[in-house]
């Protein structure tokens, strides 16, 4: 395969889509130059992927990401242009800069972690055994869940920061770390049963596979949040990625078809909840009563009789990075590195440090930049954003650097083209949602739950990983190979 060929196919197609969508729509608030820019720089790993599930297969998926997070919006205006909105000058903005940059600090960074370090990857390796999958995985997930839905639905009575602090505050220090640790435990006993049904195929698996997919799709529905309504089927689809190298056409079309038909419902469902005021624990008790009404709602929302922010709208972060940018430094103040804190703080236990301090970023952003009257209201910085209000660009040079660096190092190591393993894809899982796809968020809290996922994720390697070959025929080689090696150290032949 020609990459260089591929790579400027796809761009100049890109370019077709730009320049119809400037003849059809208007550039007055996009700059096309930076999405041409931007897309170009997403679309490099192109360049190296072999296939999806090897060392580049976090890569790709980190680029894509961030092309969605900070280019999609504007590709939507430039063919829908928003009413009202104010045209802008130059041909690139200092938002913008800062968001190509980062961007290739990352692209570079990777791919110097990740260069090849001549890893002998053996044929003997470690991963769970089947049985050790099912009786871990299902009574882990089962238990999980259960504590899931009671902390989730029952104690904290919505998304609101209020009700997340009113509910921990009605745990004592012992329950909070129960639940706490069962929302943890919860997406590690979907990806063991996901591994297990792609991995050994057995037809019995499939009902836990469905018992999860459909599990999340009701939690998500209750609890208002659609990363958790997709959060099954997701799984589901990075083991077949990650394990087979491929998506099967039923589940990936399955998986099209129902967020094109749920979001609707589940954005209606959000104005629903704001109209009557509805708990998550009301909304579970009359579930069926709640769906009807969020379809109902769903079609005024699809026939355009009631306006709500489009899957775009609400994902875009280059709003957000702007607001930053642009403030900083003008009227608010750079943190120098406050809102930080909370990573190195979560290695020292409560009961050393008393006053540990609990920085809620998106609420002292909302403070800061004065985005709402409302002070729990949460305004998601980024962690493009959170590095460039911390330090500026000096920020984002050394963080996407640092960052990009850990992406590439973990890309290496979880390289599973070769030979799969429950440990890798746990790791790659729990580093999609939290630093991929939670790139969105603030990175203390992206990173400290990842850090412990990944605490939590070595001792289960530790404790139930054994050594296995996927081929027997491969292992008695290898052991032959050894034999022969220490009879010979052993024993050396003096005839030579």
């Amino acid at each position: 395969m020609n990459r260089s060929k591929v790579y400027w196919s796809a761009n100049a197609l890109f370019c077709i889509i730009l320049a119809i969508g400037a003849s059809v729509g208007s550039v007055a608030t996009v700059h096309p130059l930076y999405l041409l820019l931007l897309f170009a720089q997403c679309s490099t790993p192109i360049f190296n992927v072999e296939k999806f599930n090897d060392r580049y297969g976090l890569l790709v998926l980190f680029s894509a990401m961030y092309f969605h997070f900070f280019g999609t919006l504007d590709l939507t205006h430039l063919y829908q242009p928003v009413k009202d909105a104010k045209a802008i000058d130059g041909v690139i903005s200092m938002t913008e800069a800062v968001i190509l940059v980062g961007g290739a600090i990352f692209q570079v960074a990777y791919r110097f972690a990740c260069k090849d370090r001549s890893l002998n990857q053996s044929v003997l390796i470690k991963d769970w055994p089947e049985a050790t999958l099912l009786k871990v995985g299902i009574p882990l997930w089962i238990i999980a869940s259960i504590l899931n839905w009671q902390f989730k639905v029952n104690i904290i009575s919505d998304t609101t920061s209020w009700a997340i602090e009113y509910g921990l505050a009605s745990l004592n220090s012992l329950q909070q770390a129960i639940y706490m640790l069962a929302t943890m435990l919860q997406p590690l006993g979907m990806m063991i049963i996901a591994y297990a049904y792609c991995r050994y195929k057995r037809p019995y698996m499939l009902l836990f596979v469905f018992a999860v997919v459909m599990y999340q799709v009701i939690i998500g529905f209750v609890m208002d949040g659609k990363i958790e309504v997709i959060m099954g089927a997701a799984i589901v689809l990075a083991a077949f990625l990650f394990i087979e190298h491929k998506l099967p056409l039923a589940w990936l079309m399955s998986s099209i078809v129902f967020v094109a038909l749920a979001f609707p419902a589940l954005q209606a469902n959000r104005n629903l909840r704001g109209l009557e005021l509805m708990t998550h624990r009301e909304a579970a008790q009359n579930l069926i009563s709640t769906i009807k009404k969020s379809l109902e709602l769903g079609k005024q929302v699809k026939s355009g009789d009631i306006e709500a922010n489009s899957f775009s709208e609400r994902t875009s972060m280059k709003g957000s990075v702007q607001l930053i940018v642009t403030r900083t430094g003008h009227g608010v103040p750079y943190q120098h590195g406050y809102t930080l804190i909370p990573i190195p703080a979560a290695f020292i236990p409560r009961i050393l440090w008393p006053s540990k301090p609990d920085i809620p970023t998106g609420r002292l952003m909302n403070k800061e930049f004065q985005v709402s009257t409302v002070d729990y209201t949460y305004i998601s910085p980024s962690h493009l954003g959170e590095l460039y209000w911390n330090f500026g660009w000096l920020g984002v040079i050394s963080g996407m650097s640092l960052i990009g660096m850990l992406f590439g190092l973990l890309g290496r190591r979880i390289d599973m083209s070769s030979v799969p393993s429950m440990t890798k894809f746990m790791i790659a899982a729990v580093t999609i949602k939290s630093l991929i796809m939670g790139f969105e968020s603030s990175i203390a809290v992206m990173y400290v739950v990842w850090i412990r996922s990944m605490a939590a994720i070595g001792i289960l390697h530790l404790l139930l990983s054994r050594y296995i070959s996927s081929n027997p025929a491969d292992k008695q080689t290898s052991i032959a190979k050894t034999n022969t090696t220490l009879l010979n150290n052993d024993h050396p032949n003096l005839l030579r």
